[in-house]
């Protein structure tokens, strides 16, 4: 592929070797036209990123129809900024993650715009959510064994590794690298970023297969701020009710009912034809009913392990209710799913699974393509949706979070990028 990358003013001679390959033409006008075959995207990538070390400011860089003729008919690419501090930069709005603790960590600033890999594709993001994991993981409130390893894997004093949050989001694929075959330009997709997270900023590039998160088209029937909250909160409680093997008209109790994966477990849970009771906070308790939970409990007035009902399927999404109470409100092959559990909970479950027939099933969602594309069937047939709970532009990502961290979110709390038309 032919290109030709004009910047400002003339480049000098000593720079020359930069740019090996490349024809260099010093223009009447001033400018300095580079032209020639760049392999891809990383490529054209790392040649951009010269031309912003050296301080010159980029122009413009097209990309010839026909690499024969480097002044063939061009493609205009949006490689412009104005942000003087970075000059000839590529550059996009991101929260960055700047410190461990509360939300005045998330600063608004600008940063390099992505380009795709051979086997990634660009997304312009429509919508991301701030979800418990992502508040949990700022303020590295997460449990004693796990906070050193963070720290270590993440950077000791400040986050360097990972520096913009947001696990999941929605969008428009703006281009694809040259290996992509399951997505075109245009495609309104939602995905999962996984461990790798990126998600609160205006551009993802993310892999068209890959083993840490997941990317499809979204379902037709949904606003890019109802897909963006499916994935995460979906593919979880998918997971685990899928592991509780729930049968039809068996009695499933939900504890923590009303947040991203309680809201989708109910819905779930549901469709597979159970008895729902989701356990939750006064202020949820009209949502849940209204997604499909036959009885409700609010944990504020009453402990459900001692009304004397029991349960065929226990799910503590958070890990919060008494284990032993749990155990006593099962019914005998029954089985208690733990979404968040201490180490305790752990050793305690590892006993009980082997000294009863009482199954304790813990761990984290295996994030599959194939399990989103059932959940965007289910949402496609009206079978489930997302809950929305407030709505908040890119910068005010830390008002957000703050909200988050009160734990009175109903469902989802969303981030707002791009344009959100109803599709």
């Amino acid at each position: 592929m032919v290109y030709q990358i004009r910047i400002k003013g003339h480049l000098s001679h000593q720079w020359t070797d930069w740019f090996e390959g490349l024809t260099i033409t010093l223009e009447e006008d001033g400018n300095t036209l580079l032209t020639g075959p760049v392999i891809d995207q990383a490529a054209l990538h790392g040649l951009l990123k010269k031309v912003r070390d050296l301080g010159m400011p980029l122009i413009s860089v097209n990309r010839a129809n026909n690499p024969s003729q480097a002044n063939a008919s061009i493609v205009q690419q949006n490689f412009i900024s104005s942000n003087q501090n970075n000059p000839g930069g590529i550059l996009m709005k991101a929260i960055m993650w700047t410190k461990y603790g509360p939300p005045d960590g998330l600063q608004l600033r600008e940063s390099d715009k992505p380009v795709p890999r051979d086997n990634e594709v660009l997304i312009r993001i429509a919508a991301t959510t701030v979800t418990t994991g992502d508040c949990e993981l700022r303020s590295l409130k997460i449990p004693v064994l796990f906070r050193l390893p963070v720290r270590i894997y993440n950077g000791l004093l400040k986050p360097k590794r990972i520096t913009i949050l947001g696990q999941e989001l929605s969008g428009e694929i703006e281009t694809t690298g040259k290996d992509v075959r399951l997505f075109k330009k245009g495609d309104q997709v939602f995905a999962s970023t996984g461990l790798s997270f990126g998600g609160y900023a205006e551009y993802i590039c993310l892999p068209e297969e890959t083993k840490m998160g997941v990317l499809a088209k979204k379902p037709v029937n949904m606003t890019y701020e109802e897909a963006a909250a499916v994935p995460t909160g979906g593919l979880e409680a998918l997971h685990f009710l899928r592991k509780g093997n729930i049968q039809h008209g068996q009695k499933v109790l939900i504890i923590g009912a009303g947040g991203s994966i309680g809201t989708f477990a109910v819905q779930l849970a549901r469709h597979f034809g159970a008895e729902v009771t989701g356990v939750d906070s006064t202020k949820k308790l009209d949502m849940l009913r209204s997604i499909g939970a036959l009885h409700v409990i609010d944990y504020t007035r009453e402990d459900f392990t001692k009304n004397g009902e029991t349960y065929d399927v226990i799910f503590d999404i958070m890990g919060k209710s008494s284990f032993s109470g749990s155990i006593k409100s099962l019914k005998q092959n029954g089985r208690y799913l733990i979404g968040n559990p201490g180490l305790t909970q752990i050793v305690r479950g590892r006993w009980i699974s082997m000294r009863s027939s009482k199954k304790v099933i813990i761990g984290a969602a295996i994030q599959k393509v194939e399990d989103l594309a059932f959940l965007k069937e289910l949402i496609e047939a009206g079978a489930i949706k997302s809950v929305i709970d407030r709505r908040y532009s890119l910068e005010q990502t830390a008002e957000a979070h703050r909200y988050v961290d009160t734990g009175q979110k109903k469902g989802n709390v969303v981030i707002t990028i791009g344009k959100n038309t109803k599709i």
